[in-house]
Formats: C-alpha cells, structure tokens, sequence
C-alpha cells in the first residue's frame, strides 16, 4: 500500500483569495457534474475505484479537497459555512452552472452548507452515513467509544488531537497497512468485509495518508469544526435532500440520519437495515443513480 502524491489526474484552480484548490474528476466527461464531498480524514483521492459506474450512469464525479486536506491550500479560521465559496467558484471554473452534490460521513455537514447558500444552483443534495450535529438528541448513542472521545476532544481540548495527530501520521507513513488492520479489526463486520476487497482497501490507506499529509490544518481541524456548531441552518435548506444510512453503522449511528431527514424541510431518508458506515461504497451505483433522478 503506497501513498499517492501528486497525480497527472490532479487538477488545480486557484482562488481569489491566491489558495489553490485541489480536485479530480472521474466518469463520464461530459456527463452531470457531481461534487462528492470526502470523510474526515479524506481528500480528493476518495470515491469508489470502479469509475465506470459513474460512466455508465452519465456522471461527472468531482472530488475536491477541502481546505488544508490532501493537496488544498489551508484556509486560517475556515468555517463549514466558508466552503460553498470554493465550490462555486471551482464550478464556475470547470462549466458546471448547475450539479449535484455527495457528502459522505464527514462530508455531509459540507453538502448541508453548500445546498444552503447555492439553492439557485443545486439540484440534489445527498447525504451518505453522514454526522449530524454532536448536541442533537441521541446523536451519539451506539457511536464507538473511541470516536465518542474524539469529538469530545475536538470539541474541549483540540490542542490534545493537535498534539498526538503527527505521530499517528508518522506510524501511517511507516507502515501504512499496519493502521489501515488497526483500524479495520474496530469496524462493524459488514465494513470487514467490505475492506478484505484489495481496491477498496488500498484507497483507504491512500486516503488516510492524502488527507492527513498537512497534519492538524487538515483532519485535527475538521474534526473540531464538526464537534461545534455548524453555522449552517439546516431548517432553511430548499435543496431536494436525500439521507441514506446503514442502521449498523457506528461511527455515525443511523439517529444521526434520521435526525439530519428530520430537520431538513422535504428530505427523504432510507434506512438500510444490513448496512454499515461504508454504505456509499456498497451502494455506490445506487447511490449515484439517486442523486441523478
């Protein structure tokens, strides 16, 4: 398992304020463009590996990497509600006057602002195993311990995340398939399997390494801008919203979902009763045809 760096399929716009934003695109070229927004930790290198699905459904997948993730510039005091901005003007740049947008788990509080502040130009919005606010009711019940603490921290103590995430990301670049075992022997059995595929795994390990390249500018910081408050009135989203979520999952537990398809005005939700965190990957064409309908 080998880190990906720069890619001849990296692509880069750069900002007004002088960032640079990174990005990929996958699928059909001139199909309809879909944003997928990545988890925490992720960057632009996260999405199903198969891209002929995408082909064949006549989407143009658009992976980006937020502020301070895998190779976009940081962005000093950025808030969630910061990041349609970017989104606009990187749709602006590619031709896209109008898409679609995927949030998985950590991305999902991104599709939430973007859907918000650019109505006139989203036409669906997905949420896939998404976090929903840490203070709504239940929100945390059947959430792995583990990442119960993370929050916690993300949320009072962010200097301790701060502070242990460079040797974390050390040990990653050291032996990178000893993290991703790690990792796996904690996750739901359905997500065990799901990773035992070797494609799937591997753009894990790539992930993990991408997104966390920049240290607490990158994952350290989403995580605490996803403990707090979010900045995003939920309830005033217009958007067409869509919440798909596995009932086993335990890294964001289907209350998060259910939560998120009731505060949205008109969201549909849809429970998968065998399904875990990593439903977008096992679901992946589902998951596009819906948010194409």
């Amino acid at each position: 398992m080998v880190s990906e760096s720069r890619s001849p399929l990296d692509r880069f716009v750069t900002l007004p304020d002088g960032r640079s934003l990174a990005y990929r695109e996958h699928g059909d070229p001139h199909g309809v463009p879909v944003f997928v927004f990545h988890g925490i930790p992720g960057s632009r290198i996260q999405r199903h590996p198969d891209d002929e699905i995408a082909r064949s459904l006549g989407a143009r997948v658009i992976t980006v990497d937020r502020p301070g993730c895998g190779l976009s510039d940081p962005m000093p005091g950025r808030r969630i509600a910061d990041w349609p901005a970017d989104v606009a003007f990187l749709a602006d740049a590619i031709g896209a006057a109008r898409f679609r947008v995927i949030g998985w788990s950590g991305g999902g509080p991104y599709v939430a602002a973007v859907a918000h502040a650019l109505p006139e130009r989203v036409e669906r919005a997905m949420l896939v195993s998404s976090l929903a606010p840490i203070d709504a009711p239940g929100a945390t019940e059947g959430m792995i311990r583990l990442f119960r603490l993370g929050f916690a921290l993300a949320y009072a103590a962010p200097w301790v995340l701060d502070a242990s995430l460079p040797l974390w990301m050390r040990r990653l670049e050291r032996d990178p398939e000893r993290i991703v075992r790690h990792i796996v022997a904690r996750a739901t059995p359905e997500d065990r399997a799901l990773l035992a595929d070797p494609a799937l795994r591997t753009l894990f390990g790539q992930t993990l390494l991408d997104g966390g390249r920049q240290g607490r500018r990158g994952p350290s910081y989403e995580l605490r801008l996803v403990a707090r408050p979010w900045g995003v009135p939920l309830e005033e989203i217009r958007v067409p919203t869509i919440v798909w979520h596995g009932a086993l999952d335990r890294t964001a537990p289907i209350g998060m979902g259910r939560w998120l398809a009731g505060t949205i005005p008109g969201a549909t939700g849809r429970w998968f009763p065998r399904d875990s965190h990593f439903l977008a990957f096992t679901r992946w064409r589902e998951v596009l045809g819906a948010v194409l309908e």
